[in-house]
């Protein structure tokens, strides 16, 4: 047994009896109070330096675990860090340059510390220089650097190739972050280093100098030209060459013929005879990746691969089997790998080698050889951890569409898989293929489904089991015995949670048809029946609405059944209705039943119109909800100021046309059918009080380079009729928007709403913010209302409406992504591109309401942290959208923390993308 004991610095340790006993991580148990007044021992007059070095490396693990540390505490250890600097020892002297980087995101008025490290910088410790000029150029401003320049072109030349690379990172951290401009004046000294001695620091030299020139095609072109007729040592930096060839070579590819015209091809080809394994792997890498590579062209390059397939070396063996497994998909009625080498990968000891190994042969697998392939590969799957087999069944699920006559054999290895333990991530690929090759090969519908139903027997995902459940009560009754799929389902009901089990009684109803026999019906309603009695509310209300929705049967030769004792006999059913679609997100809805119900205040009737509507992923023909609120003008128009949720009164929400009327109107007005569907269309917004005259609301469609406005306008006059009536917007003060189009309404009479279009142009590179005023302008005529007569004298007539207003929101398209994806393309993007911003929402007292304004306003989907408790102090809620332009992720990080000094909700957003300046565009949007 372990016994929990104090050390002497007081952090939990373990004393250990045997090697076999569990080893508790150093940190366990530490926080962030008691760490803060440990680093207090930083301003003693004689520093203990065991205890200094201990000290630091709690905080460093505080912050690198995502502890935040507000202004004034990041402040005040900042300065304690500094004093440390009157100590020489090395670990120590690491530890405060690491302290130092971490802490001045946080930290105010760091450029005290400069006069320290502009010591440092000068010192004869090469150690000292290198790191002291990372923090340097880490915490400086666009201003401090004019000021160190001189001793970062010195850092270039030097000969020490730490102190050299050093300077050489600092400067592509300073062009990141647009405080670059004195480095575009050290080409000299760049071209300079590119001879040095040093691997790493021509690869350095390298990567600064290109990125120093990439905005330039000529330039750059000029720089790949030198290197690559005079060659470069360093292998790192021959591989970062490549890759500028291969993005010339993209680029060039969408002016020009690639097939005739490959910039320094020849180059890249010279490439795969280099001694370096890497640089090899890396130009064959390219050469799969050319566009319009021909068959020959990789042929030959797949030749050379192969003999590093017998290389000692793990990464090098893992390489080529990934260019391999990349040209299968090129060309994947190829093989491009032996068969026969294939026995040494299925038992080597990297199990990623066996499973690219396993993936890429059966990439390229013929019919004949797939039923011998699989039983060889079996035994070895079942050994392989989650992750690798997920790869497995996505290549499984390829060679299925690939040989949609062999499916019976593949179906059997994926539903073998399916009784072996595994993950739910690993659970969930294999329902996935499934779920695909039932749609894509109709006769292996019926073992996908016998699979399927098999699966749900055992299995511990309640997820999994409701979709299964779903699919059956789609696709069961179809079958050709539909009774053998309602055994399954039935025992769902009797043996799984509440979750699964209402799942399992709305695709039981599902059987109710009208193909189905007397004897189906009569047992499938008794069932029901039986989950009336069930414990969980959501079951027996399940059940008591399918049931209520049966029609009264009466069978020809049997007795009448009934749903309960004296009601009137039933008679035979129609197909059962779904349940109907409620534009409300049901957490939501939730959420606000349940604090109505606290309240225990029932005078006043709970109001669905404060429920948010509910969220949807993107998809280019389902996304906008099926009804729109109307909101008035100043209301929709959110700002830092006045965040808040719309609240509209009951007599103020109209029903609107769905979207689908507004597409089909869209698409039958001549000037506008080119278009297409828009990607987004916002709900409507009221331009102009209720009891007006004119009552004007607009409806925003967001194309890739355009916008059409859509007004709607309805008269309240009888004795008026209105003509050529448009919409005049004054865009001077919205830069990047100018008018297109403007589409009329021709005749407006009284109570006839009308539609009006205006079609704007969005400049490329712009996402237009702001306020536009704008008015309606039309001829007046006067009209008898009992005659119809109409005076032909008009006359000309303005009226004044509510600014439109623009914002970052009508440019983002929410998507739904699950956590897991999340967090992949998160750390994909890392830390170059983003951008962080503090806010104080002054106009909100909760959490809930601040997070709610957030999405509403940048228009995104709630990834994770969409329920919240209206009492919570804390939360963090993660965001995701694309802008019209651009296929690549938004992805926001916010946390929200309630201040009760400030009496305000402080806002933490953190934004990453493919590019900073999207990253930039969402925080300014909202500052």
């Amino acid at each position: 047994m372990a016994t929990l004991s104090l050390g002497k610095d007081d952090l939990p340790t373990i004393k250990l009896k045997s090697e076999d006993d569990l080893v508790v991580s150093p940190f366990l148990g530490i926080e962030k109070g008691a760490v803060l007044q440990e680093c207090r021992i930083f301003n003693d007059l004689h520093l203990k330096l065991r205890k200094c070095v201990d000290a630091l490396v709690r905080l460093l693990y505080l912050v690198g675990q995502g502890e935040k540390l507000s202004s004034s505490e990041a402040t005040e250890v900042f300065f304690s860090i500094t004093k440390l600097f009157q100590s020489n020892e090395p670990t120590l002297r690491r530890l405060v340059y690491l302290s130092i980087k971490e802490l001045a995101g946080a930290a105010d008025e760091v450029i005290i510390v400069t006069n320290c490290l502009m010591k440092d910088v000068n010192s004869r410790e090469d150690m000292y220089r290198a790191n002291a000029t990372r923090v340097l150029c880490r915490i400086t401003d666009s201003q401090m650097v004019s000021q160190i320049e001189r001793y970062l072109k010195q850092e270039i030349v030097d000969r020490n190739p730490v102190v050299a690379s050093a300077a050489l990172v600092s400067g592509q951290h300073l062009l990141l972050h647009n405080k670059g401009d004195v480095v575009r004046r050290w080409i000299s000294e760049i071209t300079q280093a590119l001879e040095h001695p040093s691997p790493m620091v021509q690869y350095h030299a390298l990567a600064l100098l290109y990125q120093i020139r990439q905005h330039d095609r000529l330039a750059v072109s000029k720089l790949v030209q030198g290197l690559a007729r005079s060659g470069i040592r360093s292998a790192f930096a021959c591989c970062l060459l490549i890759r500028c060839i291969l993005r010339i070579i993209g680029e060039t590819s969408s002016n020009e013929n690639i097939n005739e015209y490959r910039p320094f091809f020849e180059f890249i080809e010279s490439c795969l005879r280099h001694p370096s394994d890497m640089v090899v792997c890396e130009a064959a890498r390219a050469i799969i990746s050319v566009p319009g590579i021909s068959r020959e062209e990789v042929k030959k390059t797949v030749t050379i691969v192969n003999s590093h397939l017998l290389r000692r070396s793990s990464v090098v063996r893992h390489a080529a089997l990934r260019i391999l497994n990349k040209a299968t998909y090129l060309y994947p009625n190829q093989q491009w790998f032996d068969p026969f080498d294939f026995e040494d990968f299925l038992h080597d000891k990297n199990r990623a080698i066996t499973t690219l190994a396993i993936a890429t042969v059966l990439r390229g697998a013929r019919e004949q050889t797939i039923e011998g392939f699989l039983k060889k590969i079996q035994s070895k799957f079942m050994e392989l951890p989650d992750e690798f087999r997920v790869q497995i069944v996505e290549a499984v699920h390829s060679l299925v569409l690939k040989y949609p006559n062999s499916y019976y054999s593949l179906l059997n290895f994926l539903g073998s898989s399916l009784r072996e333990e595994g993950g739910f991530d690993f659970k969930r690929a294999v329902v996935d293929a499934y779920f695909s090759l039932l749609n894509e090969i109709p006769q292996s519908k019926e073992i996908c489904l016998t699979h399927l139903c098999e699966f749900i027997e055992d299995c511990e995902h309640p997820f999994l089991s409701a979709r299964i459940l779903h699919l059956l009560g789609q696709e069961g009754p179809k079958m050709s015995q539909p009774g053998k799929y309602i055994r399954y389902i039935y025992n769902r009901i009797i043996l799984e949670n509440a979750a699964v089990r209402a799942a399992a009684v709305s695709s039981l109803a599902r059987f109710l048809d009208e193909n189905s026999t007397s004897k189906t019906r009569k047992a499938i309603v008794v069932l029901l029946k039986q989950c009336l009695h069930d414990s969980d509310d959501e079951v027996r209300d399940r059940a008591s609405y399918f049931l209520h929705q049966c029609q009264r049967i009466t069978d020809e030769e049997n007795s009448l059944i009934k749903i309960d004792e004296g009601e009137e006999p039933v008679s035979s059913p129609t197909t059962i209705k779904e349940f109907p679609h409620l534009p409300y997100s049901l957490p939501e809805l939730e959420g606000n039943l349940v604090d109505y119900l606290k309240r225990e205040d029932f005078n006043e009737e709970f109001n669905v119109v404060n429920v948010p509507k509910a969220e949807k992923g993107f998809e280019a023909a389902e996304q906008i909800p099926m009804t729109s609120v109307p909101v008035k003008a100043e209301e929709a128009n959110m700002n830092t100021d006045n965040w808040g949720n719309v609240s509209l009164a009951p007599s103020q929400v109209k029903e609107m046309p769905s979207w689908r009327d507004s597409n089909s109107r869209l698409s039958e007005i001549e000037e506008l059918a080119s278009l297409g569907i828009p990607l987004k269309t916002s709900s409507s917004v009221e331009l102009t009080e209720p009891e007006t005259e004119y009552n004007v609301t607009y409806v925003k469609h967001t194309y890739r380079q355009c916008i059409v406005l859509e007004f709607i306008i309805v008269s309240t006059l009888e004795d008026q009729i209105l003509e050529n009536v448009h919409i005049i917007t004054d865009l001077s003060s919205i830069e990047g928007l100018q008018l297109v189009k403007n589409i009329p309404v021709s005749l407006l009479k009284y109570g006839s709403p009308q539609h009006a279009f205006v079609v704007l142009q969005r400049l490329e590179g712009f996402y237009p913010i702001g306020d536009a005023p704008c008015e309606v302008r039309y001829v007046v005529k006067e009209m008898i209302p009992s005659t119809g007569e109409v005076d032909e004298r008009g006359f000309d007539e303005e009226y004044k409406l509510e600014d439109l207003s623009f914002g970052i929101s009508d440019y983002m398209v929410p998507l739904q992504q699950s956590n897991a994806r999340f967090k992949d393309i998160w750390d994909k993007f890392g830390s170059q591109n983003e951008v962080r911003e503090t806010f104080a929402l002054s106009m909100h007292q909760s959490i809930p309401s601040a997070l709610n304004a957030v999405r509403d306003f940048l228009g995104m989907t709630v990834v994770e942290g969409a329920q919240v408790s209206p009492y919570a102090t804390q939360h963090v809620s993660l965001f995701g959208g694309s802008l019209v332009t651009e296929a690549d992720f938004i992805l926001v990080v916010c946390y929200a923390e309630f201040v009760k000094e400030n009496e305000a909700v402080i806002l933490n957003l953190t934004v990453r993308s493919e590019d900073l300046n999207v990253s930039e565009l969402v925080c300014s949007a909202i500052a």
